[in-house]
């Protein structure tokens, strides 16, 4: 009888632990590659995921001032305009005139109202007067590595940024990387909608259709960073 309980327990045991090793459940926890499948479909991420970027927001009043400084003191150009595809290995063009005019412009985008001031390319602070009006913030953005591009984004008051998608995301090993400045906008991606305020790091997958609404009366300024990850 003893010996019929603990076979019976035994077989129990047998079939309880295979059930786990095949579910959905164990496959998740213990195999990384279908991990990284599920999280390359999610629309945002927690920022608390990514610790070497922490540093941005424990030091935002101080990329705050700079970015101001930024905002108040250079102008839009109107020689140039920044194409959609412009962006990674296209960004040859943009490369060109930042170094010719020594950074000294925010750069329209393709969308109006809507303009860049760049920072960072491929884990390199842009030339000309890059470190002399923002030296703390590219002081950081050196400090954190595994940057293609980086910068800060200007939409202005009652305005929109278009649905759209960028050849950027976790296809291409990367995400998007939001730090409000000032003001306050919604974005929305793959319908789901969160409120940039000052302070707030959002950051999300950028393949997504993704759009954006200023629908106050101040302009919105966000530092932007598509970042390496192995997501």
């Amino acid at each position: 009888m003893n010996s019929m309980i603990l076979i019976l327990m035994i077989l129990s045991l047998t079939i309880f632990i295979y059930t786990i090793f095949s579910s959905d459940i164990y496959k998740y926890f213990y195999n990384p590659s279908l991990k990284n499948e599920n999280d390359k479909n999610k629309e945002f991420y927690d920022p608390s995921s990514f610790s070497r970027l922490k540093i941005l927001k424990d030091n935002f009043e101080m990329i705050q001032k700079e970015c101001l400084n930024v905002y108040h003191q250079l102008s839009i150009t109107d020689k140039i305009k920044r194409k959609q595809e412009e962006w990674n290995d296209n960004i040859d063009h943009i490369n060109e005139f930042i170094k010719k005019n020594e950074n000294k412009y925010w750069i329209p985008a393709w969308t109006d109202n809507w303009s860049n001031y760049a920072l960072m390319i491929k884990d390199t602070t842009c030339p000309g007067i890059t470190k002399k009006i923002c030296p703390n913030t590219t002081k950081i953005l050196e400090s954190i590595g595994g940057i293609n591009v980086a910068g800060f984004s200007l939409v202005h008051k009652n305005c929109v940024i278009s649905p759209h998608t960028d050849a950027t995301g976790p296809s291409f090993g990367t995400l998007a990387y939001h730090l409000c400045i000032s003001g306050e906008s919604t974005l929305i991606v793959n319908n789901k909608t969160v409120i940039q305020q000052p302070g707030k790091v959002i950051i999300f997958n950028p393949e997504f259709t993704h759009s954006l609404m200023n629908h106050t009366n101040d302009d919105r300024i966000i530092l932007y960073i598509d970042f390496i990850t192995d997501i």
